[in-house]
């Protein structure tokens, strides 16, 4: 699968129904994409959970998800928006009892 645009509330459901799991979150500089700041993989939930609740701000950012192998997932979020300095990428891995699939039909089923 090939990058694809998702939502916040489809990133926020597939974490909070135990679909993927953040293994590894950093923030880049866009302007010296050589400068890398780890996020911590709970703070980084908390700020999707954060923002899916104030759901008239969650349509304003920008989420690419791209399926990588058997089990991990990149998502990035900033990448596309020109006022954002920052771009987080978040590398995640399938939880047992899920598939690849499951995770593409939700992101596609949920940006159609």
């Amino acid at each position: 699968m090939s990058k694809r645009r998702t939502t916040t509330a489809t990133i926020n459901n597939l974490i909070t129904n135990g679909i993927i799991q953040p293994v590894k979150v950093e923030s880049y500089d866009k302007e010296h994409s050589s400068v890398v700041s780890p996020v911590n993989p709970d703070s980084f939930i908390e700020s999707i959970q954060f923002l899916n609740e104030a759901s008239y701000l969650s349509d304003s950012v920008d989420w690419q998800c791209e399926i990588n192998g058997d089990d991990t997932i990149t998502v990035d979020v900033g990448r596309l928006n020109p006022y954002m300095s920052h771009v987080t990428v978040g590398q995640f891995r399938l939880c047992d009892g899920h598939s690849i699939d499951e995770v593409e039909n939700k992101i596609l089923q949920d940006v159609a």
